[in-house]
């Protein structure tokens, strides 16, 4: 596993041994429910969600690690989540795409995870305009 320089609010891993019986439990419809104190059931459309994402991590054998919205990574961390070079992630932050903070008296920066996601849906939605032009202009003819 690689380093992890900044500090997870949580980081969750499944032994081996124990992810088939996870998988089976999720593939015979397992539920999981959460209660407060007392005994009120805590449900939410996102609760659901983040704990979907998680089993799904967790089942194929990842870990998953939560990092709050205001947790800073490096750029090499950045770009670890973006699947992107360092040295892009300094540009896209030097041309202002992508906000980041320089630490003060040091050349070394800092990006905020909620700005890490926020670049990354931005690029997702654009990929997903590109890729709808480029059925469009098929569909209509154009040559390929």
């Amino acid at each position: 596993m690689p380093k992890q320089s900044y500090l997870p609010a949580a980081t969750v891993h499944v032994p081996k041994a124990r992810r088939a019986e996870l998988r089976r439990a999720v593939e015979h419809g397992v539920t999981v429910e959460l209660r407060g104190s007392s005994g009120q059931s805590i449900a939410t459309p996102e609760l659901a969600q983040l704990l979907q994402l998680a089993l799904d991590g967790l089942t194929s054998g990842s870990d998953v690690v939560l990092l709050t919205s205001e947790t800073e990574l490096s750029p090499a961390e950045a770009g670890q989540v973006l699947g992107l070079s360092r040295q892009y992630v300094d540009r896209l932050v030097d041309l202002g795409d992508l906000p980041g903070r320089q630490l003060p008296g040091s050349r070394h920066r800092r990006i905020r995870v909620a700005d890490v996601v926020a670049f990354q849906q931005m690029r997702a939605q654009r990929r997903g305009r590109i890729a709808e032009t480029v059925n469009d202009l098929i569909d209509a003819g154009a040559d390929y």
